[in-house]
């Protein structure tokens, strides 16, 4: 009872302006597509001026202004239902609910302007068609959300297919695909792996290089298919015969392989490197261009390093191939260290 009256009407007249514009942007924002964005700056343009007076003006303008504007916003509906009738032609989501949802609440504000102006004797039913518009806005959105959320679980889906891939992919690169060893890549990513962790436990790190004897003239007999079963067989005998978790055995390049030893001092790498030796000679596969022997054999070299600030993974590589080296100078099949 103690608010004036001026201000009540003015409240009044601004809940009935504003609405214009925030009906127009929501209308914009369901269907950017169908809605030119010009047009709702219009109508929304002459909702805010309206406003203005209702704001700064005696009410005896602004309510002698109320015909006009209910003109713009019959205007403003018919604009409003064309776009939505264009969204439902195009099929968009929910466009033909909404579209029912917008002409019901059209005719209640149609009804209610006619009977303001006494042209037909009804009632006042925007509020009803106002509820009814906003329960069947509730069904929109709520499937809506229930779209997007479905959306969001098959791109999670996705994800995690394209993840699962590229760790496969990964994985892969990491592997030499004909014997199913580690490649030279992870080779070398796993001695920088252990040569940190030597270094910081203070424990020694050995490698054991081999190289296959005689193996381009293996090729030249037996024909390439047949040195490529060699290779396979020289890397299972390997896998036998480095059993230990933390014992590490790749395909180097070529006929070379390694076998990374974490925690191994140089004798344990070289009791290791003969048994190896010897087991790949209890393969028996027959070599009959092999000066040293009449059946398949390796040369090995042993190295050991205890890691430190001052030196690299490299030394142990080279360190390595230069014991390999001696072996085959030595008359191969044989193990040196």
């Amino acid at each position: 009872p103690s608010v004036p009256w001026s201000v009540i009407v003015r409240l009044t007249y601004l809940n009935f302006s504003l609405a214009v514009p925030a009906f127009a942007f929501f209308l914009l924002a369901l269907f950017p597509e169908e809605v030119k964005k010009g047009v709702i700056r219009t109508f929304s343009g002459l909702a805010l001026l309206y406003a203005l007076l209702i704001i700064a003006a005696p009410p005896a303008v602004f309510t002698g202004l109320v015909f006009p504007f209910q003109i713009v916003i019959i205007a403003g509906a018919v604009y409003g239902l064309y776009s939505l009738c264009l969204a439902a032609f195009r099929g968009r989501d929910d466009s033909r609910l909404f579209l029912a949802a917008f002409a019901f609440y059209f005719l209640c504000i149609l009804n209610d302007t006619l009977h303001h102006r006494g042209i037909i004797r009804t009632a006042y039913i925007v509020p009803t068609g106002f509820l009814a518009f906003v329960f069947l806005q509730s069904v929109v959105l709520s499937r809506r959300y229930s779209k997007a959320f479905t959306r969001i679980e098959e791109l999670f889906q996705e994800k995690t297919k394209l993840e699962g891939e590229t760790l496969t992919f990964q994985t892969l690169s990491y592997i030499d695909s004909l014997t199913g060893l580690s490649n030279r890549r992870r080779m070398d990513e796993y001695l920088q792996q252990e040569w940190l962790r030597s270094r910081r436990n203070k424990t020694p790190l050995s490698m054991i290089m081999l190289d296959i004897d005689f193996f381009k003239q293996y090729n030249d007999r037996y024909g390439h298919p047949a040195g490529d079963e060699v290779l396979r067989a020289v890397a299972a005998s390997l896998e036998k015969s480095a059993r230990r978790p933390a014992d590490f055995i790749a395909r180097y390049g070529g006929e070379e392989f390694v076998v990374l030893l974490p925690d191994t001092g140089l004798s344990g790498a070289y009791s290791l490197a003969e048994i190896i030796r010897k087991r790949i000679m209890e393969l028996m596969i027959p070599h009959g261009d092999s000066p040293v022997a009449e059946v398949v054999t390796v040369s090995l070299g042993c190295a050991s390093i205890l890691p430190a600030e001052e030196k690299t993974p490299e030394e142990l590589l080279l360190a390595a191939d230069r014991m390999l080296y001696g072996a085959k100078n030595g008359g191969r099949n044989r193990s040196m260290r």
